[in-house]
């Protein structure tokens, strides 16, 4: 009984001394970053906050960013040192990053290395800080053909020249002057990549001739599922028919000519035959009466 009494209380001094090794030592008690999201080509500031939990002082503290791999460079330095942190005291590292311009939208895990010595022994400890860059999408829209009164086929462009994604993007044509709308006015798009474009089509019917601006809203989702609304005005020139033909814009059908040539021929034809049938009675009547 002694001997199992014995046992226990030593594997239970094994565990307080386990519990006061892992809770004693430099941590990294807390890391920050601003902004949270930031843009492609600005500035984020990283705070390192270390905090001396042992009993003694330590010494030659050195905080280390791995930067070799993700999309940021140092403003001035990527590493911050310290002669020493007295027990129960804490410092901050502090590093300002530059984001490259044209880094993707995305969350980067950047290395972290910490390394201290206490008693001429030098401890180390690597981890990972986390930033995200969150560029916004910069739309643009444009109406890729021009319109005749009566029935046409709208097209209109969108196009993506930032840095992030569009996702779940959906648009609507808004009523305005100058055209009748066929079709839904709701086209979803879905995700637009950076420097990519796609096209959308609407059935209108043109009323009016002249220069019409066509409201279009935008809704899309950033990296974040953050909700973006924008309003265009796409301007479309809508021409009379007579507007196109001395524009060149549209051929002058022929087919109203072609009609009537075909038409010319069927009573050329027809006149033909009556009057070769009457020229055949005629002469069988001059036989007859000659006899």
């Amino acid at each position: 009984m002694k001997k199992q009494i014995l046992i226990t209380l030593i594997f239970a001094s094994l565990i307080v001394l386990m519990g006061v090794s892992l809770v004693s030592a430099l941590n990294i008690e807390d890391v920050s970053v601003n902004p949270q999201g930031v843009a492609p080509g600005k500035s984020v500031e990283v705070r390192i906050t270390l905090e001396n939990s042992l009993e003694e002082d330590v010494s030659d503290v050195e905080v280390s960013l791995d930067l070799k791999s993700v999309p940021f460079a140092p403003e001035r330095t990527s590493e911050a040192f310290f002669d020493e942190i007295v027990s129960d005291k804490s410092k901050d590292a502090i590093f300002k990053l530059n984001v490259n311009a044209d880094a993707e939208s995305g969350t980067y895990k950047i290395p972290l290395a910490v390394s201290y010595k206490i008693d001429n022994i030098t401890k180390t400890k690597s981890t990972f800080i986390s930033i995200t860059i969150n560029g916004k999408p910069k739309l643009s829209l444009a109406s890729d053909n021009y319109l005749l009164i009566g029935r046409n086929k709208l097209t209109v462009r969108i196009t993506n020249s930032g840095l992030a994604k569009a996702r779940f993007l959906e648009l609507d044509v808004l009523a305005a002057g100058g055209f009748n709308l066929l079709s839904p006015s709701r086209v979803y798009i879905g995700d637009l990549n950076s420097d990519d474009f796609d096209s959308f089509s609407f059935d209108v019917y043109a009323t009016n001739p002249g220069t019409t601006i066509v409201p279009i809203e935008v809704r899309y989702k950033d990296f974040e599922n953050n909700d973006y609304a924008e309003n265009f005005d796409v301007p479309v020139r809508i021409y009379s028919q007579e507007e196109a033909l001395s524009l060149g814009l549209v051929q002058k059908s022929n087919t109203g000519a072609y009609v009537g040539l075909i038409i010319f021929v069927i009573i050329l034809y027809i006149i033909y035959r009556k009057l070769k049938k009457w020229l055949k009675n005629r002469k069988k009547n001059n036989k007859e009466m000659g006899k």
